[in-house]
């Protein structure tokens, strides 16, 4: 019937798929006046896949006012190793009850975005029982999800009121909105009475790169002994 010839049921499928090799270590590395120096290493690789299958109907852009895609498919692999140390500096002592620095870093080898070191070196502070002091530096390092890797080319559809030139007949005459709307040969009472159909390509073949960065944090923590309440502030 109609119904039947007009409607039509889409079913998409995504596979993700992980493969994960660990090995850690950690434990006592060797004795300080005030503790124990902790440490850990390790190492890992991750190989993982994607396949996001659209409908058939979704790739062969069938469908009507709706969005289209094509198959999403890739892998990628990440060997990383990392270390960490605690130090313990100062312990029981008057307006010292710990002064602990911690230290961390990571090498990482992606297969598509090739490598880079990351690190943290942070410590706490506490001159009395009740009240700590701590502080965070470092960086970071990621690179781009598989999704967002090969991410097929895909359109979509966006309001009409989203049009730049959607009666902008009201803007100012000498704005640049204005000028490039009328260089277009859109009369200034031009009003966008349909939908805007959006076309999206992500993916490395868009210039994507990894994402890197450097952070800090600092902040207290206060609990008075006669208290159960916990007061932690922080900015970063």
């Amino acid at each position: 019937n109609y119904i039947d010839y007009i409607l039509q049921d889409v079913t998409g499928n995504t596979k993700y798929q992980e493969q994960v090799v660990n090995l850690s270590l950690d434990g006592k590395l060797f004795s300080l006046p005030y503790g124990d120096v902790q440490a850990a290493i390790g190492f890992e690789y991750r190989h993982n896949h994607i396949n996001d299958t659209p409908p058939i109907d979704s790739q062969n852009s069938n469908l009507y006012n709706l969005t289209s895609a094509g198959i999403t498919i890739g892998s990628d692999a990440v060997k990383e190793a990392y270390g960490e140390l605690e130090i313990p500096l100062l312990r029981n002592l008057p307006f010292a009850q710990d002064l602990t620095l911690n230290i961390s870093g990571r090498a990482t080898d992606y297969r598509s975005y090739g490598s880079d070191y990351t690190y943290k070196i942070g410590g706490i502070y506490t001159p009395v029982s009740w009240l700590s002091f701590r502080g965070t530096y470092g960086t970071s390092y990621r690179a781009p999800a598989l999704y967002e890797q090969f991410l097929a080319p895909t359109s979509g559809f966006l309001s009409s009121n989203g049009d730049p030139c959607n009666n902008y007949g009201a803007l100012d005459p000498t704005s640049i909105r204005f000028k490039n709307c009328a260089a277009e040969g859109l009369a200034p009472t031009f009003q966008q009475n349909n939908g805007i159909t959006v076309f999206q390509q992500g993916g490395t073949t868009t210039g994507l790169s990894a994402e890197t960065s450097k952070n800090w944090t600092v902040g207290l923590i206060f609990q008075p002994d006669d208290l159960e309440t916990t007061i932690e502030i922080s900015i970063g």
